[in-house]
């Protein structure tokens, strides 16, 4: 982990997990340092403001959707996602919160802070928290992930943060 992230870990709610992988129907026992792991490093990914390394956290023909948005598929079309909340967003922190299991799926919370001043910015301050519902494979790579913001006001912070330039 990098010495220049601080990572609030907040209630840990995990024993070991079984992961199950989309796609082959096999699963993988993957641990509690395992999965502290990728979130952080997920964390740090998007923190150190490099798309491919985010992208490199999914399995080749990963899958990675926003609020019910069609999903990207496979690591290039998941690095132009985080590559355009980047560019937005060029001053982006985003700590890794808690991890939780739910309905076969691994729940990453995570809180995004920084500020819209990438082309045609805002000035807007973001603030958001988000969840991310993963399934891991048995690589321990992400398979697939569905995001969505925490409710409206993340929703409004959002959308007037990257709307009007200023």
């Amino acid at each position: 982990m990098s010495k220049l992230l601080p990572f609030a870990v907040v209630g840990l709610l995990f024993a070991p997990l079984t992961v199950a992988h989309a796609q082959e129907s096999t699963s993988a026992q993957l641990g509690q340092d395992d999965l502290l792991s990728l979130s952080q490093r997920y964390a740090e990914a998007w923190s150190i403001l490099n798309p491919d390394r985010v992208a490199a956290l999914f399995a080749s023909d990963g899958r990675f959707a926003i609020n019910g948005s069609e999903p990207a598929e496979g690591r290039d079309a998941i690095a132009e996602i985080a590559r355009g909340f980047i560019e937005a967003v060029p001053d982006m922190v985003v700590a890794f919160d808690r991890l939780e299991w739910s309905r076969g799926h691994v729940l990453f919370h995570w809180r995004l802070t920084g500020t819209n001043i990438g082309p045609g910015g805002t000035g807007v301050a973001v603030r958001i928290r988000d969840v991310e519902a993963w399934i891991v494979g048995p690589g321990g790579l992400i398979v697939d992930s569905a995001g969505s913001f925490d409710g409206e006001v993340n929703t409004f912070t959002l959308a007037r943060a990257l709307g009007e330039p200023k």
